[in-house]
């Protein structure tokens, strides 16, 4: 079948029915314009990243996951090995 059917946000990818669309949706809503920027490259500059619609105050752009987490500092401060207490000296 042809695949008449264009993706909403981008107008850039094609799909043959509704339910294609949806089911590369998952891979495709990472390039989507819907998304509020887009990843460019230059020799120059590197990556960085450009708006694709206009960006409201306080809208957040993307959220990401913490890389490292920590004890809660709600304690006196302990050795992490050992758990003694310390008192900032090594």
């Amino acid at each position: 079948k042809p695949a008449e059917s264009k993706c909403k946000g981008c107008k850039e990818v094609n799909y043959c029915t509704r339910n294609c669309q949806k089911t590369h949706w998952k891979r495709h809503k990472n390039e989507c314009k819907l998304l509020p920027y887009k990843v460019e490259k230059s020799a120059e500059l590197g990556r960085f990243l450009v708006a694709t619609r206009d960006i409201k105050k306080g809208d957040a752009i993307f959220k990401e996951a913490p890389l490292v987490l920590g004890p809660v500092a709600q304690t006196l401060p302990v050795c992490l090995a050992c758990y003694e207490l310390v008192d900032g000296t090594y």
